[in-house]
Formats: structure tokens, C-alpha cells, sequence
């Protein structure tokens, strides 16, 4: 008899899922609380986002401040762009065109 083929595809066939590890694990937690599938599943929610928020903050403010540092460039970039219309060399087209 042909050995049957795992239904996670061919990361099954050497030991590694992450969808069957996860499967398991929230199996294993709903057998060890006996709360319904439901729960387990929205528990198991809450802890994993829990535990990932320190890290949802730390990007938050990265993206912070780099926002903060392309609105200075970007500042910086439209002060140059004045100075250089006043100056003896002015590139054609419009500011905005410049900034895009």
C-alpha cells in the first residue's frame, strides 16, 4: 500500500508544517482549557497579538519618524529649489514638477 500524501503539501513529507504546528497547538491549548473551538481560537488571538504589540509600537514609531525626516528633505528640497529660481540657473517646469 502507497503511503498517503499529508494535505499541507510537500513541507508535510519532512516533518514541517506551520499550518499543522499551528493546528496543533490550538488543539493541544483547546484540550488542556476545554473551552469551545471558538474561544480557543479568539484567545489564542488575543495572546499572539498581545504579545507582538511592543513590536507594533517600535514600527509605528519608525515609520514616525521617517515620515518626519522625508517631510524635511522634502522641505529642504523646495527652499534649494527657491533659492536656485532667484539665483542665475532656474530649471524649466514647476515646483511641484521638480518635487515629484
Amino acid at each position: 500500500r502507497a503511503p498517503r500524501d499529508p494535505p499541507f503539501g510537500h513541507h508535510a513529507r519532512r516533518g514541517f508544517s506551520t499550518v499543522e504546528t499551528a493546528a496543533s497547538a490550538l488543539a493541544g491549548m483547546q484540550a488542556l482549557s476545554g473551552l469551545p473551538w471558538w474561544a480557543t481560537v479568539s484567545l489564542a488571538t488575543l495572546g499572539l497579538r498581545t504579545s507582538l504589540l511592543p513590536f507594533t509600537l517600535k514600527q509605528r514609531q519608525a515609520m514616525a519618524t521617517l515620515q518626519m525626516c522625508l517631510r524635511d528633505a522634502r522641505q529642504k528640497r523646495v527652499k534649494k529649489g527657491d533659492e536656485e529660481e532667484e539665483g542665475e540657473g532656474t530649471r524649466g517646469g514647476t515646483m511641484e514638477d521638480r518635487l515629484r
